[in-house]
């Protein structure tokens, strides 16, 4: 020791080989137990206390290098304490002190060093050392002492942090600073900091910013950003740095130096959040104008993105706290949003996108803040997708060669930003979501992604469900989102996706442990892969992959296997339910595989093993039960999408390798071969029971079998005796059910009747009534075999064989068996219900369970019978052809039951067939119905006799007889089963109508509820303005026609053209607007109408000539034209059934239309109006202008009903309407502020809100394109669903009624325009007429010959004082006549409203107004005399408002809502079309006679009458639908 130790001494300090070589001599001879460390000690003594410096220096430093390497247990606790009390001691040595820190950095790791021995150097050094005197190792040596002493000096509290302070103050070597860092973090985090935050703030803000640059190879390998992200640490370690260290960022962000603007910016986002919100509100005006001056002039993008993620820091530590009752966060956001948006209303300016950005960044603030901004640019995919398509949905409208999606500039900004909240696992679930679904979106959106964008996406999703951290709801999506990608890109997915996969998956016993170690991570992956392995392409790719899995399975667990071929399993299930044709290829390719490995092991012979219930087994992990039930689960599903021709082959092959031991079938190698030993015979008793467990492949794949397909054996019958025979004695269980399923299976399917029925006599029934007559003395095991009978008996009670029902009984008698009984009942019923797995629809099984049901009314129990019948009550129902199929059978039966209680469910069941059956298939029981029914009636007790009444009563098939007879011609009407709706039946001819499910009874109910009251009153007025407006604009072309013929000088024969225009108008208007409110809702055609009404109405009074007023005309007419068929919807759809009437009564505003018109011309027209002839002429452009002022003036009037519809009331869309289109939740809304109006308290959930036969036929157009901001577009894409919304009127339920209804309303309109046009030419001529008579001598004149005006014109012998008519007087008496007329059209209407609630309902109302006005008109030709006209007028006023006043309200009550707008916009088109061509007709006519118009006018009305007869349904108490 002693010449080791003076070695050292005397070696040089250059020496550094040789004294190492001394030291390792040293510890290695204390290591062995030559030396110990007090002998080294002693031995130094001379040394360390050697008055020359560099002795004790050099000594020392001998002693902390052996330190340093000296082993652990060398070491003990008195040991250390000396060793600490010695180094401490010394530390006043400033010779020593860097080899005493090299000691003491070595003691402080010993495990004996004690927290007194750490209190204790950490005193010392405080005390005796001034750190920053040292060179780097030493200091470096004293930053690693307090990082080993730090948790075991929070004793010493401030005096260590003060000390610390001390020793870090000056340190400028960025190795002890990155340590130095990390400990003034520890210190905040552990020390209270309270007395020393100035002191220590100081020491760690001096180095900020970060100015080092590392030198060229620097080997310790420290950055710049390493010390600034280490000091930004420090900073933001501690709020109480906040009051020093927020007056230096803003001295700092006005520095010229970028790099110390940038490092003030990060910082700063760093440290708001934890100074919090009192530290931050004094500067955020400062802040603000300083960032935001940063951003406005940003010198590259880095720094702008720093200082926008600035302020959303900022803004999230404004969020989190509010002082006093000043909410900053608010008032910092008013400001930075003012000046933002004023930047962005020049959207050209430069500061525009950064004011974006800005805005962006504080709304990404919070979480929430982020999922709603996410949210809506996700409605932004989707409303590319729905303008665009999507990969699975093309636009075909889009020109391919042009094809852009605005969106795509910024498709990199999405990426990001969605990518971005996806992966940010500490973000809150709902905003990964988000995220999730955006990048679905983008991925599906047509043309969007490239093929690389794509693979990145899915390489995010492929860490999401790998990463184990991840919540259970995003891993669920991702896989749901996976998944479809998969089916649109299927290569990509198989690319990108499967391979990680399958890299995933243990492949040996190494891997395979230690993913159990790391938590089973395969189970996830292929729960992963049954997800999105369902595609053909990715399927074919991935079963070879599994294969390989399986082929070491000899290495892996029984689980893992499992796992593998339940993957495939549930992949093939998803397959078969998706109909893939590939499926049935796997059987040359999976099934011999997996047969295979299940076969091989049990040819071998392998010592037995025997279970818990001394079953035998085999170490295979395919001889697993599990396994093998997997496996045949696999091949049941192949075998089941096989075709009969690939059947054929597949069930040959499995015929012969499990009843001959083929093995030609399955893939054995040659090594494999020659491990065989033993025969496979798994249908034979003595085979052994891993063999036996394999009969669940046989008949797995036998159960699936077609029933076209035969078994490919010579003789069923021998087969079956022997299957049968083993299944019986089979001491193993799964062996004895496997074969008693194949054997019910066989049978069940067994097509030949003749050898079926041989079989079950000869070698079957006999069995089986033996072993089921007495089962009270058989044991266990024979309730296996009774079990396995069972299947046997169902197999043939399932296709009804008779000897399936002999055998019931004993079945039933198990029942009540203790020991049989619950198996039976379960095992039996399980497989009629339909729970077995192989005697089902799906496994080709011959399924009558009907027949049972029937046959279940022949047993004696009562109550079974009564239970029977609830259950063909409940058939009716829902699958009322299921009855008719078996009606022949079951009516005797319900018929003839007599228990009461029986009878009376029998009643009732048959009480529903009338309305569930149809009328052909009932009605050759019509006899036998009728005749038992009387028999029931004399029933002794009253409650039968009283269903029996009832029966009698809701039975309405011979009254469909009779409707049948009288309408043969429309077999179509009584049901309509292609539409699926729910059908009306009418009764009788007389017109009465029952519904048989009206299905609007909740919302009629609801108002009903809602009652009428102040909303409907007010819509009562608003609808009667749009009627109003139809007859102002329609009379006062009639009345100004003569005054428009003078001013344009046009001939009778092209004048009937100005009211055929605006006839036309009304027709387009009609048609559209009628369509236009079934398709985009009543709300908008409400007021459109009248928009376009008032514009035109104006424009029209400023014509400058006949043409010109036919076109104004004519567009007026395409807004006036809409008025009744929209108007009348809206307001029918509103009203309580109870109310209905009123629709009837609004044609009153009809006839005020009229009068008001006239009163207007009254005064307008005799005083500015020119007659035909005058002398000298007159001048139409000064004196003829009455026409043009009372044109304006009505224009005027329909503006103010608009400005009253639009301003005085909101008019609310139809619930009705709403709900036919899906829209329950505003349809509730609606109804709860109609309520409101009215003052009603109802309560209305979106529940309640049932309208079965409310169809949707097709999307809502409207979310494509706005027909009045593109109407070429919309018209292009949408025409086919103004098409579509004509189908269902040409549907048998409606056929007859349209046609009726709209050739009345074309006949009608024809009639009356033919005689209500030339009215007013007529009645001048009369007056004209008489005016010549009063005023002229006559004697010399023949008025005989005169016909019309012209004829008056001509007359040359007359003198009235200046040689001309006072036409003023001719007018004013003319128009004085037609507001008398007109005024009796508003009893006309009172008269129609209170007739149609009587006997004689709609229909007959209406023909008796249809009658009468052709009975009036014809009285016109016969009257020649004042008092003749005028009554005839007033006659016919009032018999043609009734007319008209009950067809607006019929038409628009007995049509559906779904259709309502479109069967009146084309019944008002029809009479739109024939209203033009009756002026122009009549126009030819009055040229040859002013009567011939009235003569055809009569003839038509008397045909309208005739129509209105014949329709089928009458209105009357029905609530509108």
């Amino acid at each position: 020791m002693e010449r080791l130790v003076r070695s050292y001494m005397i070696t040089s300090n250059d020496a550094t080989d040789d004294s190492n070589s001394i030291v390792s001599s040293i510890v290695q001879n204390i290591w062995s137990g030559q030396l110990s460390l007090l002998a080294l000690v002693t031995t130094l003594e001379e040394f360390l206390t050697s008055e020359e410096s560099s002795i004790r220096a050099k000594g020392t430093g001998l002693l902390s290098a052996v330190l340093t390497e000296c082993p652990q247990e060398q070491v003990n606790l008195a040991a250390v304490n000396v060793l600490v009390d010695f180094y401490c001691e010394r530390l006043s040595d400033t010779t020593c002190v860097p080899e005493l820190i090299r000691g003491l950095v070595s003691i402080s790791q010993f495990n004996s060093f004690q927290e007194e021995c750490a209190i204790k150097v950490s005193k010392s050094i405080f005390s005796n050392v001034n750190v920053q005197n040292y060179q780097q190792t030493t200091r470096h040596g004293v930053f690693l002492i307090f990082d080993v002493l730090l948790n075991t000096c929070k004793k010493l509290g401030t005096e260590f942090v003060k000390g610390f302070i001390q020793a870090m103050d000056g340190e400028k070597d960025p190795r002890n600073l990155l340590l130095a860092f990390s400990l003034v973090k520890l210190i905040i985090k552990e020390f209270d900091i309270s007395e020393h935050v100035e002191e220590l703030f100081e020491v760690t803000f001096c180095y900020f910013p970060i100015t080092f640059r590392p030198p060229p190879d620097d080997p310790y390998g420290i950055t710049s950003d390493d010390l600034k992200i280490s000091l930004r640490e420090c900073l933001s370690a501690t709020a109480k740095f906040a009051k020093n260290a927020m007056p230096l960022f803003l001295e700092k962000l006005t520095s010229s130096s970028g790099n110390a603007k940038k490092d003030s910016m990060e910082t700063l986002a760093a440290c708001a959040p934890v100074y919090g919100t009192e530290n931050i509100v004094p500067y955020i005006d400062d802040l603000w104008e300083y960032l935001k001056d940063e951003i406005f002039n940003a010198k590259d993008d880095s720094f702008e993105v720093i200082a926008l993620d600035t302020i959303r820091s900022l803004v999230v530590t404004l969020s989190a706290g509010v002082i006093g009752k000043s909410d900053h966060l608010q008032r910092f956001l008013k400001t930075v949003v003012t000046e933002c948006m004023e930047n962005l209303k020049v959207p050209e300016l430069k500061l525009s996108k950064p004011c974006g950005r800005i805005l962006k960044y504080c709304a990404m603030a919070s979480a929430t803040r982020k999922k709603a901004i996410l949210e809506i640019l996700m409605e932004f995919i989707v409303a590319a997708q729905n303008l665009y398509g999507t990969i699975e949905r093309n636009n075909d409208s889009l020109i391919e060669l042009d094809f852009s999606i605005p969106l795509i500039s910024f498709k990199n900004d999405l990426l990001r930003i969605f990518s971005s909240a996806l992966m940010k696992t500490e973000e809150y679930n709902e905003l990964r979501l988000c995220g999730l679904r955006g990048l679905h979106g983008m991925i599906l959106l047509r043309q969007f992604l490239l093929d690389h964008e794509i693979e990145d996406i899915l390489k995010y999703f492929n860490q999401i469900i790998l990463i184990q951290d991840n919540d259970q709801d995003i891993i669920k999506e991702t896989l749901k989102y996976l998944g479809d990608i998969a089916h649109y890109k299927p290569f990509t997915v198989l690319k990108i996706t499967i391979p990680i996969f399958i890299s995933q998956l243990p492949s040996n016993y190494e891997s395979l442990k230690l993913d159990d170690i790391h938590g089973t991570k395969y189970s996830k992956v292929l729960d992963a892969i049954s997800e999105v392995a369902i595609e053909k392409v990715i399927f074919e790719a991935l079963v070879p992959e599994i294969l390989a899995k399986l082929d070491v399975s000899s290495n892996l667990s029984i689980e893992y296997i499992e796992f593998l071929l339940h993957t495939l399993h549930t992949l093939f299930i998803k397959k078969s339910s998706l109909n893939h044709d590939d499926i049935s290829k796997y059987s040359n390719i999976l099934i011999p595989h997996l047969i295979s490995k299940c076969v091989g092991p049990t040819l071998e012979i392998r010592s037995k093993n025997h279970d818990d219930k001394g079953e035998e087994y085999y170490g295979d992990v395919f001889c697993d039960l599990k396994i093998i039930q997997t496996i045949a689960g696999i091949i049941s599903i192949i075998t089941k999408n096989m075709n009969s021709r690939e059947q054929t082959m597949f069930i040959t092959q499995i015929f012969e390798l499990f009843t001959q031991g083929n093995l030609q079938f399955i893939p054995f190698s040659e090594i494999e071969k020659n491990k065989h030993a033993i025969a496979f015979n798994p249908l034979m008793i003595e085979s052994s029971s891993a063999q036996k467990n394999l009969t669940l492949l046989f008949t797995a794949a036998v159960g699936y079998m077609r029933q076209e397909v035969s078994c490919p054996i010579p003789n069923i019958s021998d087969f079956l005796s022997r299957i049968v025979n083993a299944s019986l004695l089979s001491n193993n269980e799964i062996h004895q059910n496997s074969l008693a399923q194949l054997t019910a299976s066989i049978l069940n399917k067994w097509n030949q009747e003749n050898e079926l029925e041989n079989f079950i006599k000869i070698h079957m029934l006999d069995e089986l009534v033996r072993y089921l007559s007495s089962p009270s003395s058989i044991g266990e095991s024979e309730s296996n075999r009774i079990a396995s009978l069972n299947i046997f008996i169902w197999a043939l009670v399932l296709r009804t064989h008779p000897a399936g029902y002999e055998c019931i009984n004993y079945i039933i008698n198990l029942f009540n068996d203790d020991t049989l009984g619950k198996k039976a009942s379960s095992d039996g019923f399980k497989i009629i219900i339909g729970d077995s797995d192989l005697l089902n629809k799906q496994s080709f099984a011959v399924i009558k369970v009907f027949p049972l049901l029937v046959h279940s009314l022949s047993l004696p129990d009562p109550d079974l019978k009564a239970s029977t019948i609830d259950t063909f009550y409940l058939i009716s129902l829902e699958m009322p052809h299921i009855i008719s199929e078996h009606v022949s059978t079951l009516i005797p039966l319900l018929l003839s039951l007599t228990n009461v209680e029986v009878r009376m469910a029998a009643l009732q069941c048959l009480s529903v067939f009338p309305d569930t059956v149809s009328f052909d298939v009932l009605y050759p029981f019509k006899s036998k119905i009728i005749r038992d029914l009387e028999k029931v009636l004399d029933d002794k007790k009253r409650i039968v006799r009283k269903e029996a009444v009832n029966c009698r009563k809701s039975s309405t098939i011979f009254e469909r007889e009779q409707f049948l007879s009288a309408n043969s011609f429309l077999p179509g009407i009584i049901e309509d089963e292609d539409e699926g709706e729910d059908d009306f039946i009418v009764i009788s001819g007389g017109g009465d109508e029952k519904e048989s499910s009206c299905g609007i009874t909740g919302l009629e109910g609801i108002i009903e509820k809602i009652g009428y009251g102040k909303f409907q009153k007010r819509l009562l007025g608003l609808c009667g303005f749009g009627w109003l407006a139809d007859n102002l604009w329609f009379q006062a072309i009639s009345i100004i026609l003569p005054r428009v013929q003078i001013h344009f000088q046009v001939s009778n024969s092209i004048l009937g053209l100005l009211p055929s225009a605006i006839i036309l108008g009304m027709m387009f208007g009609a048609i559209f607007w009628g369509v236009f409110s079934d398709t985009f809702g009543r709300k908008q055609a409400f007021n459109w109408t009248l928009i376009l009404t008032a514009f035109f109405g104006l424009i029209s009074s400023l014509s400058q000539n006949f043409w010109q007023l036919c076109l104004v005309m004519f567009l007026l007419g395409t807004g006036v034209g809409g008025n009744l068929p929209v108007d009348g919807a809206i307001f029918l759809e509103f009203v309580p059934k109870n109310q209905q009437y009123l629709l009837t009564f609004m044609s009153i505003f009809w006839s005020f239309g009229a009068i008001i018109t006239l009163i207007i011309a009254y005064f307008i027209l005799p005083s500015n109006s020119c007659p035909e002839t005058s002398n000298p002429p007159c001048d139409v452009y000064t004196h003829n202008n009455g026409w043009r002022y009372l044109l304006a003036i009505c224009g005027f009037l329909t503006l103010f009903m608009l400005i009253c519809r639009i301003l005085f009331f909101g008019l609310k869309e139809s619930p009705k309407y709403l709900i036919a289109r899906n829209r329950k939740n505003e349809a509730v809304d609606i109804l709860r502020e109609v309520a409101r109006i009215n003052g009603s308290e109802v309560t209305i959930n979106v529940s309640d809100l049932t309208i079965s036969n409310l169809d949707r036929r097709h999307d809502h157009p409207s979310s494509y394109n706005n027909f009045f901001s593109e109407p070429i577009t919309f018209i292009k894409k949408n025409f086919r669903y103004f098409i579509l919304e004509l189908q269902p009127l040409f549907a048998p339920k409606w056929i007859r009624t349209t046609i009726l209804v709209w050739s009345f309303w074309a006949l009608n309109s024809f009639a009356y325009n033919m005689f209500s046009t030339f009215l007013p030419e007529f009645l001048e001529f009369q007056e004209m007429k008489n005016e010549f008579k009063s005023n002229l001598d006559i004697s010399g004149s023949n008025f005989s010959t005169v016909s019309n005006i012209s004829d008056i014109n001509n007359i040359s012998n007359f003198d009235n004082g200046n040689g001309d008519i006072d036409i003023s007087n001719v007018i004013r008496q003319v128009i004085k006549e037609f507001i008398i007329f007109s005024v009796w059209g508003i009893p006309g209407t009172l008269i129609g409203t209170y007739l149609i609630e009587t006997s004689l309902g709609r229909i007959y109302t209406m023909s008796l107004g249809a009658f009468g006005s052709a009975l009036s008109v014809f009285l016109f030709t016969i009257f020649d005399s004042r008092i003749g006209t005028v009554t005839c007028n007033i006659l016919f006023n009032v018999l043609v408002t009734i007319e008209y006043a009950v067809i607006y309200g019929y038409t628009a009550e007995v049509f559906e809502t779904k259709i309502r707008g479109t069967a009146n916009g084309f019944a008002s088109a029809c009479a739109r079309i024939t209203g033009m061509l009756g002026p122009v007709i009549a126009g030819n006519l009055i040229a040859i006679s002013n009567t011939l118009p009235l003569y055809v006018s009569s003839i038509i009305f008397v045909l309208v009458g005739i129509c209105m007869t014949l329709l089928p349904i009458e209105t009357r108490g029905r609530q509108a639908l």
